[in-house]
């Protein structure tokens, strides 16, 4: 026979769970969904950080765009007046050269015209003088072999040897318009 065989000892016989495996799994799950409520929030306030900081800047930076707009239209401006007035000064300076270079022609003429009167009152005198007392004109011959008469009064004036006429000097007139004064 067999003799029996001594037994094993019995292992223990787990003891009932005292905590239910469904309701561990519900807490874990519940865990689970408010850390990811906690992370969602987070998330949401870090966009919106986030975006009210891109929003600041770019204020900030269309504001400095604005700001440097504004200074160079200014600028602009300042130089547009200034680039005005220097054309204005010169058109008055080149308006003033005209004006004198003008009053200096008028002058020259003035002077010109002067002299010529008098030159002319000179012929004049100097063409009664070589008249006759009679009203009749001296008659002068015309050099030998001269077809041509020569009217005696002029020829006299020129060569006349008792009175030369006076031509007072006749400046010229520099009519140069190029030159600034």
């Amino acid at each position: 026979m067999q003799e029996p065989e001594p037994s094993e000892p019995s292992a223990p016989e787990p003891e009932p769970p005292t905590e239910d495996p469904y309701e561990r799994v519900s807490t874990r799950f519940r865990e689970l969904i408010e850390q990811a409520d906690k992370d969602s929030v987070r998330i949401v306030e870090e966009a919106r950080a986030e975006a009210k900081a891109m929003t600041d800047e770019a204020g900030a930076e269309a504001d400095r765009i604005r700001v440097d707009a504004q200074a160079r239209a200014e600028q602009a401006r300042q130089e547009g007046a200034d680039a005005l007035e220097r054309a204005r000064t010169e058109a008055e300076r080149v308006l003033s050269g005209l004006t004198a270079r003008r009053d200096s022609l008028v002058s020259q003429l003035q002077t010109m015209h002067g002299k010529l009167l008098a030159v002319a009152g000179e012929l004049d005198h100097a063409i009664e003088r070589q008249t006759e007392p009679g009203g009749e004109e001296t008659k002068t011959a015309a050099p030998a072999g001269d077809d041509e008469m020569v009217d005696p009064r002029y020829e006299d004036l020129w060569v006349s040897k008792d009175r030369p006429v006076d031509i007072p000097d006749l400046s010229s007139i520099e009519l140069d318009f190029d030159d600034e004064p």
